[in-house]
């Protein structure tokens, strides 16, 4: 009996998401997001109780990005907005840090090859 009334919870907050204006979608991201940074800390306190809820929050901010982006396509909302997370710009420095290893590795071997040839 319990797993129909976590699908229904499960289907009501996709029914939810479905339903939402792009603003508000925004708005409840926004939202999720600080909620999810809250349970991290909670969980370094030791002060969660279920655990599920890190995945069930994510899993409301990916369907709620997919609806923002889906807006996003269709056009319906040009200025449709994400706020980047801290996972993008640690992605971004990454691969910058990986270009810049790259083009030192290059004059590096460059520099083998000329003192080699003199």
């Amino acid at each position: 009996m319990s797993v129909l009334k976590g699908i229904s919870k499960e289907r009501e907050r996709r029914t939810k998401v479905h339903d939402m204006s792009v603003e508000d979608a925004q708005q409840e991201l926004t939202e999720l997001r600080r909620e999810l940074f809250d349970l991290r800390l909670q969980m370094t306190r030791g002060e969660v109780r279920d655990v599920r809820q890190f995945a069930r929050t994510r899993k409301d901010i990916a369907r709620l990005m997919y609806k923002l982006r889906m807006a996003q396509f269709e056009g319906d909302e040009e200025d449709v907005e994400f706020v980047e997370t801290a996972d993008e710009d640690e992605a971004t420095e990454t691969e910058e840090a990986e270009e810049a290893t790259e083009a030192a590795d290059e004059d590096e071997a460059t520099e083998t090859e000329e003192a080699d040839k003199a």
